[in-house]
């Protein structure tokens, strides 16, 4: 999962009436976990290089990590929480109408 500190890149951003631009890159503000339903759903804050500040929305923006700053340490996240994460972010690609079927 993103952390605090990392570089995102903007894919796309869909239902918010004055997007970021595609291609923008920031630096993750804030995580906020949400409760993980659609009336609350993940956000992730970031700082935006072009000046602005607006949160991505798990399952829904399409983003990237371009730059971590450092390895993960995996061994200490469970398989049943990175398995929760995916399919989280399966169904909010298959939502946006992107195809996870190879």
């Amino acid at each position: 999962m993103v952390k605090i500190g990392d570089r995102v890149r903007l894919i796309h951003m869909p239902n918010y009436p004055c997007p970021i631009e595609p291609g923008a890159v920031g630096t993750v503000d804030y995580v906020d976990k949400g409760y993980g339903d659609i009336h609350f759903p993940p956000q992730i804050g970031v700082k935006w290089d072009n000046g602005r500040s607006l949160s991505l929305i798990v399952g829904v923006d399409h983003f990237e990590v371009v730059d971590a700053g450092q390895v993960r340490e995996w061994a200490s996240t469970s398989v049943s929480d990175l398995a929760h994460d995916l399919d989280r972010l399966v169904r909010g690609a298959e939502r946006a109408g992107y195809s996870t079927h190879s």
